[in-house]
């Protein structure tokens, strides 16, 4: 009888150990799919599951947030229904942050390469789909996201103004994409900062493992071969004077210098 209710109880801390409850968020492209694949490392945990239409929390997904899956992975924004759901169901979010250029680049290279699926960006070249973002950009998030006030923005700092409140709630951790495509070092550290703020510890070889899964290219992001900074190459005069009218502000909120 003992010996039934020790191991009774050795399977209710195992799974309770072994149950987590996290939610990603971040602009898009701001490197979801990196932080989600180190998430899986540290946590060595298959149970994910996509945000409803990348942005809006569910009662049902949360409900099985830490009983069928262990992560929720999307860009949800910080909405009074989103935030109600993440302290009802204590949940753990992690922002991933991007340098707002990088992150305009590589929105504006995917659209290109998808124009023809998206009516306003027909007709048009890579050049003037970076600056209708960098000042306007509705057009094009209006016709994916399910918010009323996107048709009523005006540039990237608007945009962002739908995520970057989740920095001044409890219980997120913000973690920069340049810091987990870095140094070794960089990537360690921060790598560890997101361990410890899920409870786990790493001992130094398998934070070692983790981190050099980033460096053999594991992580789907840098299967793209991404480079950091690479708006210096996509940004023509114009677009770097634009930005900097806009978005200054918005950089010194996410840490970035101008």
């Amino acid at each position: 009888m003992l010996n039934r209710i020790l191991c009774l109880v050795l399977i209710s801390l195992s799974t309770s150990l072994s149950a987590f409850k996290i939610i990603t968020t971040g602009a898009p492209k701001s490197g979801i799919s990196m932080l989600t694949d180190i998430l899986c490392s540290i946590t060595h945990s298959k149970r994910k599951a996509a945000i409803a239409g990348d942005v809006l929390l569910t009662d049902e997904q949360m409900r099985l947030l830490g009983d069928r899956f262990d992560i929720l992975t999307g860009t949800p924004v910080c909405n009074e229904h989103n935030c109600a759901l993440v302290e009802q169901y204590d949940a753990k979010v992690i922002y991933i942050t991007r340098d707002p250029r990088d992150q305009l680049c590589s929105t504006a290279q995917t659209i290109y390469d998808h124009k023809k699926y998206i009516p306003a960006a027909q007709g048009k070249n890579m050049d003037t789909i970076l600056l209708e973002l960098i000042e306007e950009g509705s057009q094009y998030y209006a016709a994916q996201y399910p918010f009323d006030e996107l048709y009523h923005m005006h540039g990237i700092a608007d945009l962002y103004t739908l995520w970057t409140p989740w920095m001044d709630r409890n219980n997120i951790l913000v973690v920069s994409f340049e810091k987990l495509s870095g140094s070794d070092l960089e990537r360690m550290q921060e790598i560890n900062r997101i361990a410890k703020f899920l409870g786990i510890t790493l001992m130094p070889d398998r934070l070692q493992e983790i981190t050099q899964k980033r460096s053999n290219g594991w992580f789907g992001f840098f299967k793209k071969g991404t480079t950091l900074g690479a708006w210096k190459k996509h940004f023509k005069p114009h677009h770097y004077a634009s930005f900097k009218r806009i978005g200054t502000s918005l950089c010194a909120k996410l840490g970035y210098e101008i």
